[in-house]
């Protein structure tokens, strides 16, 4: 990354045409789940319910529900989309991200061909189930390309751009690791704030505190799989953080905004009028 004290310092992001055409639509996150062996072959296994329910649509069940025997396949197939449909339908609700729900529907899915696999023959199901393992086995979930939206970050980066005193360009720095599920489902996120924001300005930086956790560490962050403090957004302003999320209760128990999304992100962090200054600044400068 280069150093603010360059008078030529590349800007954080490209040019308005370049810009549009790495802006992310919904059919770029199917594109991307779809083109990883991971949750290509995912899809493809799950599809294999056309040939379950061809097969066994017209045999009896023997299922019991609410103290009545199901018999009938197509009811059953009725009930067990119902229950699943209906739960995945709140969920979305509270996904952080349009990537994130299309990987929870697709979770569901699966539970749903999985339960009809099982109420069919459990020998089925014992065969979906070692195939779905296999695969999570073997091939890793796809990490989202985030080097395409955001500057990538380290610790020396870190204090000769972002915390350089009295530079003034303002900084969002994304602290994350890629392993951590929460990450996965706020990339998308960061890399609509950064196509949304950033500018000569106001750039968008990226940091794995997994790589380096010594910077972790002096950030105050925990790094556990489980840690509610990742993925973390920070503001850097003169030099100085100034905003972050999640934010630290007083008294240093709990969080703020644990669950922080987009519109978070924007009130908290102020991007709205941090990019109206920015863009005057470059204005007056162009003026000048």
């Amino acid at each position: 990354m280069p150093s603010d004290a360059a008078g030529d310092a590349a800007p954080a992001v490209q040019t308005a045409s370049a810009r549009g055409a790495l802006r992310r639509g919904i059919v770029d996150d199917f594109n991307f789940l779809l083109s990883s062996n991971y949750y290509g072959l995912n899809v493809l296994l799950t599809s294999t319910y056309v040939l379950i329910r061809a097969a066994y649509a017209n045999e009896p069940l023997n299922q019991t529900l609410f103290g009545q025997g199901i018999q009938d396949f197509a009811s059953w197939e009725r009930y067990v989309a119902f229950i699943c449909g209906s739960y995945v339908f709140f969920r979305l609700f509270k996904a952080r991200s349009r990537l994130a729900a299309l990987i929870l529907a697709l979770d569901f899915i699966q539970i749903f061909v999985g339960v009809m696999a099982f109420s069919c023959n459990p020998m089925l199901f014992g065969h979906l189930a070692a195939a779905y393992l296999l695969i999570f086995l073997l091939f890793p979930k796809p990490v989202f390309p985030l080097h395409e939206y955001l500057e990538q970050c380290t610790p020396e980066s870190m204090a000769e751009d972002v915390k350089q005193p009295n530079t003034d360009i303002t900084w969002v720095v994304y602290f994350y690791t890629p392993y951590h599920t929460n990450c996965l489902a706020m990339d998308p996120v960061m890399a609509d704030l950064s196509f949304r924001y950033a500018s000569d300005k106001l750039r968008f930086g990226m940091m794995d505190v997994g790589e380096f956790n010594r910077a972790a560490v002096k950030l105050g962050l925990d790094v556990a799989l489980g840690s509610p403090q990742m993925p973390t957004v920070a503001l850097f302003e003169k030099g100085e953080e100034v905003a972050r999320l999640p934010q630290k209760r007083a008294g240093g128990s709990g969080l703020y905004y644990e669950k922080w999304g987009l519109k978070d992100a924007v009130k908290v962090l102020e991007l709205d009028a941090r990019f109206a200054k920015a863009s005057a600044k470059a204005g007056d400068k162009k003026g000048q």
